[in-house]
């Protein structure tokens, strides 16, 4: 998808690509590979990185449970060139050993920590309730010491043997450049398509009427705090009804902040 501002004073150009693949959140295991391949191609870019924002170019990847999100944005000249060069990097994935371990000790350190903050884990626990399939960091932590190199490579290897490729590209570009860019992946990558029915998906179940709680011990044993989340569950969802949720929030937050904290003085 392009969309073409209206006006255009600045010759930039921002591009939004979400490489889409079941294999992902098949298994905790294979999530925790696809961990590892992001944070070892950031590292081996670290380089390109400075040079992209000596230039005013920037770059961002996250993983996502259904895939790789990457987001280019700069002055559109140049995008092109660091464009290329990431998806350059991802079909040529490498890793040495040195890197690997520093990866690992560095994965484990942050599984553990994410752990053992109250709100992170109030925040897995409620979506292992809600989602029909959801492997949290929890999990993750179980299996990371287990990983190899070698299972890294050859996730690597199979992440791009087949894509569905996702974009948005807006700016001051044309839309056969635009078209360009989902070219250079598919022939770079040498990437299948996946059939739609196979494209991944988040299923949310519906929870039965009435109160339901559910209580978790903290893990972090010097943490006092208590994190409580109210879930108030509407749906089928639609575009419209997060919209009016989200105005609702808004409208809710200064008087909220005011009673708690200006009068109860809390927080």
């Amino acid at each position: 998808m392009q969309n073409i501002p209206a006006t255009m004073t600045v010759k930039k150009c921002y591009l939004c690509f979400h490489l889409v693949t079941p294999l992902v959140n098949e298994s905790k295991t294979n999530l925790v590979l696809f961990d590892f391949m992001t944070s070892i191609l950031e590292h081996n870019l670290s380089e390109v990185g400075y040079d992209a924002d000596v230039a005013d170019l920037l770059y961002t990847f996250k993983t996502e449970e259904t895939g790789l999100a990457m987001k280019v944005n700069g002055f559109n000249h140049k995008l092109p060139v660091l464009f290329e060069t990431l998806i350059d990097y991802l079909a040529d994935f490498k890793v040495t050993d040195d890197l690997f371990e520093s990866v690992k000790q560095n994965m484990t350190r942050s599984y553990y920590n994410h752990n053992i903050t109250k709100s992170s884990l109030n925040t897995d626990v409620r979506l292992t309730i809600l989602q029909e399939k959801k492997w949290i960091p929890m999990d993750k932590a179980t299996v990371v010491h287990s990983i190899t190199k070698e299972q890294v490579l050859s996730f690597s290897e199979k992440f791009r043997e087949r894509l569905f490729i996702e974009a948005l590209i807006q700016g001051n570009i044309t839309s056969k450049e635009a078209l360009g860019f989902e070219e250079y992946i598919r022939k770079k990558l040498a990437c299948k398509p996946i059939p739609s029915d196979e494209l991944p998906q988040t299923r949310v179940v519906q929870l039965g009427k009435g109160q339901h709680i559910c209580r978790v011990k903290g893990l972090g044993p010097k943490d006092k705090n208590t994190v409580v989340t109210n879930y108030y569950q509407w749906g089928p969802g639609n575009i419209q009804m997060y919209s009016m949720l989200n105005a609702i929030v808004v409208m809710m937050e200064e008087p909220c902040f005011d009673t708690l904290r200006t009068q109860e003085q809390l927080g």
